[in-house]
């Protein structure tokens, strides 16, 4: 077991795999694996979405609502609204938002290490970066069905082979 977690096992091949799915609610589930083992990993990846009342897609079944983009993270406290929103524009951002306690500056994937650099040479810190795959539409779900994706998608990260899982659902405010 130490070796297979380490990668000295002789003669095993890991290989990046994505797989895409359907959640409840109908809700998009793009799932992104690395795998010593295919049948093992799509296997229990259908169990788990089956279990929550989902089922497992065919290759492009979803991937098409979701743009994979660089993100960039500047701490909220280090910096004024107004002048990361302009940094933003004057860099070409695809989005800009503001998020539980962070600007969140979203780039073309392709271009995100150069978006660092000539964001820290205007002495900007930044906090993190990522690739991640963000939506396009999403899909509106009640509260007690929120939950059920939310388990669904923490049960799919549990599986050993599981590196991301991306989702189009959001929760909808209650009006009252």
């Amino acid at each position: 077991a130490i070796k297979k977690g380490t990668g000295s096992l002789d003669n095993v091949i890991y290989e990046e795999a994505s797989y895409e799915g359907y959640g409840p609610n109908g809700i998009a589930v793009f799932i992104e694996t690395i795998t010593d083992n295919k049948n093992r990993t799509v296997g229990e990846i259908r169990h788990v979405l089956s279990k929550a009342g989902g089922s497992l897609g065919q290759s492009g079944s979803v991937s098409w609502n979701f743009d994979r983009m660089g993100i960039i993270l500047v701490e909220e406290s280090s910096i004024e609204e107004d002048r990361i929103f302009s940094i933003s524009i004057e860099n070409d951002a695809k989005d800009f938002k503001l998020e539980d306690g962070y600007y969140k500056l979203f780039f073309d994937h392709n271009v995100l290490y150069q978006k660092i650099e000539l964001i820290e040479k205007i002495s900007v810190e930044v906090d993190s970066s990522f690739i991640a795959f963000v939506p396009k539409d999403f899909i509106k779900v009640s509260s007690s069905d929120g939950e059920r994706v939310e388990k669904l998608i923490d049960m799919l990260e549990e599986l050993e082979d599981v590196q991301n899982v991306y989702s189009n659902y959001e929760i909808e405010q209650s009006s009252w």
